[in-house]
């Protein structure tokens, strides 16, 4: 049913990682107890990029590979199950990949699937989830949605939005420095 031993896809990242040490914790011990792992939180907050980086980390832990489906182009759910067996290198051998068949693919594969961006296709995404976990036991699931999938079993990390203390700081003592210069300006004698 396709490719020989997987080795995983991940997109390389094109800027440096900072910050969300205590996030990336948490997703991580949160996988570690859990199949299914899901960021929410709002769109735009860094829910893709802080899976990435967490899959990334893991791929040593999945002989089968690490796995990436973006699904935030994808519009009709019926073709949920289609682009997830493409994005793990599996040729379409039919008009559509049933769950049924992708799962017998998977079933005695140690894989990490990421889905990303589930918002839009929250129920079809809840639905393939479910049948995938409970078929599969060498899988684990991490999923990026703007809100929980409902899985029995899920275990959800709310992401929030990323301080910036280093320029906060800089900033309140730049107001205080240009304070200090409205000040002696206009002193007496200034």
């Amino acid at each position: 049913m396709g490719a020989g031993r997987l080795a995983g896809r991940l997109p390389g990242e094109l800027t440096e990682f900072v910050g969300r040490r205590a996030e990336l914790a948490r997703v991580r011990d949160a996988l570690e107890g859990a199949r299914l792992v899901t960021l929410t939180g709002p769109g735009g907050i860094g829910k893709t990029r802080l899976a990435l980086r967490v899959a990334s980390g893991a791929g040593r832990a999945f002989d089968d590979g690490v796995w990436l489906a973006e699904l935030g182009g994808l519009r009709n759910p019926g073709l949920l199950v289609n682009e997830v067996a493409r994005s793990i290198g599996l040729s379409d051998r039919s008009a559509r990949w049933a769950v049924v068949s992708l799962a017998d693919y998977l079933r005695a594969r140690r894989v990490l699937l990421v889905l990303d961006q589930c918002e839009h296709l929250a129920d079809a995404c809840a639905v393939l989830a479910d049948a995938l976990l409970r078929g599969c036991p060498g899988l684990r699931i991490l999923a990026t949605s703007r809100h929980v999938l409902g899985v029995a079993g899920e275990v959800t990390v709310p992401v929030p939005p990323m301080t910036v203390p280093a320029v906060d700081a800089r900033r309140s003592r730049q107001r205080s420095r240009i304070g200090a210069l409205r000040t002696r300006r206009h002193a007496p004698g200034g």
